[in-house]
């Protein structure tokens, strides 16, 4: 725990570890039940007085979460509050706003689908009445709230999907009268594998209407892209003749000179390369020409042949190697690439590719020595902290825990973020060891790695690795889990002070607590760590305190989010201890 935390809330932890607590004994669990219940309903109403919606909105999912298992018509009651919370958009609504609302609906609409499918469908079918105040064939509605029109529906139907795909399709079909929009490509290939017919029909239908439009827009593009992802099946979702149209449309325009303006993003090294979109849509379309209009075959061929000469050394590379992880690209190919590369930008990327293969294939030394050639200082240097944790990693996958300290200890604090889940997994180390000692020492070490830094370091990342190290000490010494839990709150506080808020539309940043995934060393899986999940373990050890600590938190909704993850570890050990004495008849709760 860093010193400066340590000192601020050492004597009100410790204050409050010594606080004669009656309901901490077995004898009181129903006492325990009694608050947690009295705080949820509390929450409940206090939720309601709220400004900002977005916290509304927030703790709302949490509590109808925490009570369907209690009480399913509360739980409703909390989802329709959320629902209901979000206010409607208007044409002065910033766009960024109108989305936000909108993906803000959507997240509300998914969560309650899995408890409730008719009343999410409902609720679903009022936000799309909204959609529908004009006529798709109305000439008053501008481009762009055609777009967002079609999105929205479309997006709405992906919701439906899950428990209607008839009415998906109907949403989808009335998208597609105001705009083939891409993310209907997208749609298109989950209709494809659970209903071909309805997606052959949905094809037709947006073929028709972009015809209509004269294929118009990225609307070519979309057409063709929903060939390309749905092309396996069989028999296909287009005729012969529409995809020789479309095909001969492209050729047309490429030969025309008419320049296809979409990109998209693809991941290289530390950067993110955009790529025209066309030019990988041309590679996977060649096979197409060839069997249905091999007369134009050639004419492709130099097209693309034209459109990736005129990509610059970056484009090319990203367009090639992005996913080079996944191919079976070679280091040899990679560094081969790297040494005719004509400038150094090029180079650096291409050895950045071909270390991070060569540390996949295990081959670390190769790896620090490719890493080496990256002439860029921060690229090397990120390369070669990012080697040395896989070093670390991989001596605690083979027990050589000593090993993995020595490469910890040598790195510098600014890594603190990454090396704290490698910390965690030697701590776990030892306590499969049955050394606890040594556990807890390792511990107080990976805290230590933070000491000083809260002027500097980025409080959720801090607050993130101290939920890996408390997960670990919960079993082994619950005086001190409840010291860095405090500790936890402090970062969390500091991470809300430095909140944008003017970002109205980065809704969630800081209304969630602490999730966080890594790898493993032993099993190359995944650990997932929840600081709700260990709120909820620390409240079946000591209710009042865990509670207390919480009430540390600024942040209402936060605060709120931790005391509900405190009283559902309570009632979550009720009904577990009910379960397992075959206790009959309906869930602890009020009806």
């Amino acid at each position: 725990m860093t010193g400066s935390v340590r000192k601020g809330l050492g004597l009100w932890v410790m204050t409050v570890s010594f606080f004669p607590l009656a309901l901490g004994q077995e004898g009181d669990r129903e006492a325990q039940k009694e608050r947690a219940w009295h705080l949820v309903e509390s929450l409940s109403h206090e939720v309601k007085q709220w400004n900002d919606f977005r916290d509304r909105v927030v703790v709302s999912l949490k509590l109808a979460d925490l009570l369907w298992e209690h009480d399913e018509q509360l739980a409703r009651d909390s989802y329709l509050a959320a629902f209901r919370a979000i206010p409607p958009v208007s044409k002065e609504t910033p766009r960024l706003e109108r989305e936000f609302r909108r993906q803000l609906r959507l997240r509300v609409l998914s969560e309650l689908a899995r408890r409730d499918p008719k009343l999410a469908e409902r609720l679903t079918r009022e936000v799309t009445e909204v959609v529908r105040d004009h006529d798709p064939s109305s000439r008053h509605l501008s481009e762009e709230e055609r777009r967002e029109r079609a999105e929205s529906l479309i997006q709405e139907a992906g919701l439906v999907s899950l428990t209607d795909l008839k009415a998906a399709a109907a949403l989808v079909e009335e998208a597609v009268r105001y705009q083939v929009v891409p993310s209907f490509a997208n749609f298109l290939d989950v209709f494809a594998s659970r209903e071909p017919e309805i997606a052959r029909r949905l094809y037709g239908l947006a073929f028709a209407w972009a015809r209509a439009q004269r294929f118009s827009g990225s609307t070519l593009e979309t057409m063709l892209m929903a060939v390309v992802r749905t092309r396996s099946l069989d028999p296909p979702l287009y005729s012969p003749e529409q995809l020789k149209e479309l095909l001969w449309i492209l050729e047309r325009r490429l030969s025309q000179g008419i320049r296809f303006s979409a990109t998209e993003p693809l991941p290289v090294a530390l950067e993110w390369v955009r790529v025209p979109t066309i030019v990988s849509l041309l590679k996977e379309l060649i096979p197409l020409y060839e069997q249905y209009l091999p007369e134009l075959l050639p004419s492709i061929q130099g097209h693309l042949l034209s459109q990736l000469r005129s990509l610059n050394e970056l484009q090319q590379i990203a367009l090639g190697y992005s996913g080079s992880a996944d191919t079976d690209v070679t280091v040899e190919e990679l560094v081969s690439k790297a040494n005719r590369a004509a400038s150094q930008r090029a180079r650096d990327v291409l050895y950045w590719l071909a270390a991070e293969r060569a540390r996949r294939k295990g081959d670390l030394i190769q790896a620090f020595s490719l890493a080496e050639k990256i002439q860029d200082e921060r690229h090397r240097e990120a390369m070669i902290t990012a080697l040395r944790i896989a070093r670390a990693q991989a001596a605690v996958g083979a027990g050589d825990t000593a090993q993995a300290l020595d490469v910890l200890r040598k790195l510098p604090k600014e890594t603190c973020g990454k090396i704290t889940p490698v910390y965690a997994e030697i701590a776990r180390a030892f306590v499969k060891q049955e050394n606890p000692e040594q556990a807890r020492a390792v511990i107080a070490e990976a805290e230590r790695c933070w000491s000083g830094r809260e002027l500097t370091a980025d409080p959720w990342e801090a607050a993130g690795s101290l939920t890996l190290l408390v997960d670990v000490l919960v079993p082994l010494d619950e005086d001190s889990a409840f010291m860095l839990t405090a500790s936890i709150i402090s970062w969390l506080n500091r991470s809300s002070e430095k909140k944008d808020d003017t970002a109205a539309h980065d809704g969630f940043t800081w209304r969630r607590l602490p999730m966080i995934g890594y790898p493993t060393s032993t099993n190359g899986g995944m650990r997932m760590v929840s600081f709700e999940e260990i709120l909820a373990r620390l409240a079946q050890k000591d209710f009042e305190r865990t509670l207390l600590i919480v009430t540390g938190l600024k942040s209402a909704a936060l605060r709120a989010l931790a005391q509900l993850a405190v009283c559902d570890g309570i009632l979550r050990h009720a009904r577990e201890k009910r379960t397992s004495s075959f206790e009959r008849g309906p869930a602890y709760g009020r009806k």
